[in-house]
């Protein structure tokens, strides 16, 4: 859905220490890292910035992963989620990967592992930005940077397509840029 260069990334962990080795390999592939320790600063960020992808720990301070992640996915939002978590029994991994998790991965784990499961989710979500992609009546060409609403076609400047795009891939966002669309 969205054709901007670098991505973004939440990490969710309640352990600095682990965090910020997970933001210094993500760093270092080059995409640009939020970390948060505590799940209240997890779901106020989750639900008001756009992400690519989001890693949650299910047990935080405060509000949990998996209470992250439903009420996220509450909204509609379909943005990569990668739960890493200690929680390693079949009925835990069940009710992640049921509650809205695309990934589940247990600790102790192997960060290339991370990396390469982090790269997967990011390939197909770049994949499906190569697409159009509808906001009601309107219709965004992310490949050749074209917006059109029924038969006309319309010029929009860099910042006012990737605006565009955001409440296109983001429509849980407040306030609603689906409004737009009427206009």
């Amino acid at each position: 859905v969205i054709c901007l260069p670098m991505t973004t990334v939440l990490i969710v962990e309640d352990n600095k220490d682990l965090a910020n080795v997970i933001r210094s390999l993500l760093e270092f592939e080059n995409h640009a890292v939020d970390v948060f320790h505590t799940g209240d600063e997890g779901l106020e960020n989750i639900l008001v910035k756009p992400y690519d992808l989001a890693i949650l720990d299910w047990d935080l301070p405060g509000v949990s992963g998996l209470q992250i992640l439903r009420q996220f996915r509450d909204l509609g939002a379909s943005t990569p989620v990668i739960m890493l978590t200690g929680k390693d029994e079949i009925e835990d991994k069940e009710a992640g990967l049921d509650g809205g998790a695309d990934d589940y991965i247990t600790k102790p784990f192997n960060l290339k592992e991370l990396g390469a499961r982090v790269r997967a989710h990011l390939r197909r979500s770049t994949a499906d930005s190569k697409q159009s992609v509808n906001l009601a009546d309107i219709s965004l060409d992310c490949a050749n940077q074209r917006v059109t609403k029924g038969a006309r076609t319309f010029v929009l400047t860099p910042v006012e397509f990737q605006l565009l795009e955001i409440a296109a891939k983001y429509p849980h966002l407040k306030p609603s840029l689906g409004d737009l669309a009427k206009t």
